[in-house]
């Protein structure tokens, strides 16, 4: 058996207001306290619009409600600063590990950033409630690139080593 049961928050008081079965019908918060004691609970909790912020792992994008709160609430990309417009929202623990389609499992990142995590390794991290991007550690041997955005000869270097660099050494590769 299904029960929906919605409620509204009242962030002034800190209660939960307005209880109802989602035909409208009011029901009292004792009762739900009684159902919900022998029920699997699925938390779902929504922004004014009625957009839901909290979608564990129901869903693996993030809502239009989700977007903007995450545009409200980062400014931009966490890591560089980047406008909000355009940001992609990137689950902190990924989705793909087990990782919740929820706000507080959520940031917003650009692009370029965005490649940064999923194709070239670099990890979010906390610093004074910061979150930053942190390069891999990489050993001495294997190639080293630093990711350039709107490079002068247009090329992106993200996801690769230098190739004008490579070039120069080689005599032979320059055209």
């Amino acid at each position: 058996m299904t029960l929906l049961v919605i409620a509204d928050y009242d962030t002034v008081s800190g209660e939960l207001r307005n209880l109802r079965y989602d035909d409208g019908l009011p029901v009292a918060a004792d009762q739900i306290a009684r159902l919900a004691a022998h029920a699997k609970v699925l938390p779902a909790i929504f922004n004014a619009e009625g957009d839901p912020l909290w979608l564990g792992r129901a869903e693996r994008h993030a809502s239009a409600g989700q977007r903007m709160a995450l545009a409200a609430r980062d400014g931009g990309c966490v890591n560089c600063a980047a406008p909000a417009e355009g940001g992609e929202p990137h689950h902190i623990r990924w989705f793909s590990r087990g990782g919740r389609t929820d706000i507080d499992n959520l940031c917003l990142l650009c692009e370029r950033c965005h490649h940064l995590v999923h194709d070239d390794g670099w990890q979010l991290h906390s610093h004074d409630g910061q979150l930053r991007l942190r390069p891999p550690s990489r050993s001495s041997t294997q190639p080293r690139f630093r990711p350039v955005a709107n490079r002068p000869d247009g090329h992106d270097s993200r996801s690769r080593p230098d190739v004008r660099a490579r070039s120069q050494r080689n005599p032979v590769l320059r055209t």
